[in-house]
This record gives C-alpha cells, sequence and structure tokens, in this order.
C-alpha cells in the first residue's frame, strides 16, 4: 500500500469523493477495486461504462392532491396579481408632469416609460407564471394516474 501526498497529481477523489491513490508503479488503492485497479481499468472510458452497469433505482413520492392545492394557490395569486397590475397601469404609464415646464414634461414622460416597460415585464412574466401553473397541474393528474395504474396492476 502506498502513501499519498495531497499535493500530489497522483492524489485524485473518484467519483464516490473517496481518495484513490497511487503509489508510482500503477497500484492503486480503491473502496471499488473492480473498476480502479489495474491501469487498464484506469480508462475513463472503462470507469464510465463500469458506472453505468451498476444499478440505479430512483424512487418518487409525489402527492397529487398538494400538486393540485399548490397549482390552486398560484392560480389565485397570478389572478391577483394581474388584477392589481391592470388597476395600477393606468397610474403608471400615465404620469401627469408636476409642472409646464419642459423639466417636469420629460420626467412625466420618463416615469410614464418606466411604468410602460414594467407593465410589459409583468406580461411577460404573468405569462411564465400560467404556464408553471398548468405544467404543475397537468403533473398532479399525470401522477394520480398513474398511481391508480399502479394500483390495478399491482392487484
Amino acid at each position: 500500500m502506498g502513501g499519498f501526498n495531497l499535493l500530489s497529481p497522483l492524489c485524485l477523489r473518484n467519483h464516490w469523493g473517496q481518495f484513490d491513490t497511487t503509489n508510482g508503479d500503477g497500484a492503486k488503492e480503491s473502496k471499488r477495486p473492480d473498476l480502479l485497479t489495474t491501469k487498464q481499468n484506469r480508462d475513463p472510458h472503462r470507469q464510465l461504462l463500469g458506472l453505468l452497469q451498476e444499478e440505479k433505482r430512483v424512487f418518487v413520492n409525489a402527492q397529487p392532491e398538494m400538486l393540485a392545492a399548490a397549482a390552486g394557490v398560484l392560480q389565485s395569486i397570478g389572478t391577483s396579481t394581474a388584477s392589481n397590475n391592470a388597476a395600477a397601469a393606468a397610474t403608471t404609464t400615465g404620469v401627469v408632469p408636476p409642472a409646464a415646464d419642459e423639466v417636469s414634461l420629460l420626467l412625466a414622460a420618463q416615469f410614464g416609460a418606466h411604468g410602460a416597460m414594467y407593465q410589459a415585464v409583468s406580461a411577460k412574466a404573468a405569462a411564465i407564471h400560467d404556464q408553471f401553473v398548468v405544467t404543475l397541474a397537468t403533473s398532479a393528474s399525470s401522477y394520480a394516474a398513474t398511481e391508480a395504474a399502479n394500483a390495478v396492476a399491482t392487484q
């Protein structure tokens, strides 16, 4: 077994975050000797193939009723925000100049342009929000349908 120096380029972390060390002659200490012991197995393609051949399972625990409830709450937030933006549109885009001088007119025009830009960005954000709500509601019904199909299939 070879020692290692943390500053040595021969001391590497493997894909599990553990240290693999080389003592200079190609022999490696490893938690996974099937992947990293020999010079031949240090080939990155072979290591990747070894990782891909390992069995991986992912379990998802979704609660469709919670997703649907969240979609409903988000829909009401979006509706409220849209109505508030619509109510403020006239005031924020049509700013009345405080005086009749040139500076006041330019300042009012600048504030009006800023209000119009806010309304445009707000409309885009509302569209993205609506798409997210639709995706969330669709996912809730999809999870519920999948759970029902799995329940029928396992009986």
